[in-house]
C-alpha cells in the first residue's frame, strides 16, 4: 500500500486552525469522518482512545494520530498542516505542525503497521517535511508525497 492510494485531495488541509490538541483532533476527525462515513464524534473518540495510551506526536514537529475502528473495510487517511503548530505532548517538547491521521479496520493490524512505517519514513526526511510545511494547498501536498513515493 502506498500513502497516495489512501490520501485524497479532500483529506488534505494546509489550514488547521486548532490551538491545542483537542481542537486539532476535532478538525482531523471531520476530515476522516467525511472519508469514512463515520460521525466526527465517533472518529474523535477513537483517536482520543489511542492518544490516551500515549501521545502520537513524534519528534521534530510531526504527529500521527490514528486509531482502529470496527466496521471499516478500508484505511482512511488525512493530512493537516498547522502553520503555528500546537503542543501535542511530543517528547522533544517542540510544537507539532504536520499531522497525518488515519483510521484502520480493527482487525487489520498489518495495514496499521504498514501505514505507520510508511508515514514515519516519509516524514523522517527533513526536505519532505519542509516541502509539506511550505505547500500552498492540497495539490502541492499530494505532489510532494507522490514524488517521494515514485523514488
Amino acid at each position: 500500500m502506498k500513502i497516495m492510494d489512501k490520501l485524497k485531495r479532500s483529506g488534505v488541509t494546509c489550514e488547521l486552525a486548532g490551538r491545542d490538541k483537542k481542537e486539532i483532533i476535532e478538525e482531523l476527525s471531520v476530515l476522516l469522518a467525511v472519508a469514512s462515513g463515520k460521525s466526527p464524534e465517533e472518529v474523535a473518540g477513537v483517536l482520543w482512545e489511542r492518544e490516551e495510551m500515549g501521545s502520537t506526536a513524534l519528534d521534530r514537529g510531526v504527529g500521527i494520530p490514528h486509531g482502529k475502528m470496527g466496521g471499516l473495510k478500508d484505511v482512511f487517511v488525512c493530512l493537516g498542516v498547522s502553520r503555528k503548530g500546537v503542543d501535542f505532548a511530543a517528547k522533544d517538547r517542540m510544537r507539532t505542525h504536520l499531522f497525518f491521521a488515519f483510521l484502520a479496520p480493527a482487525e487489520d493490524v498489518s495495514a496499521r503497521l504498514d501505514l505507520l512505517a510508511k508515514v514515519s519514513r516519509l516524514l523522517s526526511d527533513e526536505a519532505v517535511k519542509n516541502a509539506l510545511l511550505k505547500a500552498a494547498g492540497p495539490d502541492e501536498v499530494l505532489a510532494v508525497i507522490a514524488g517521494e513515493e515514485r523514488k
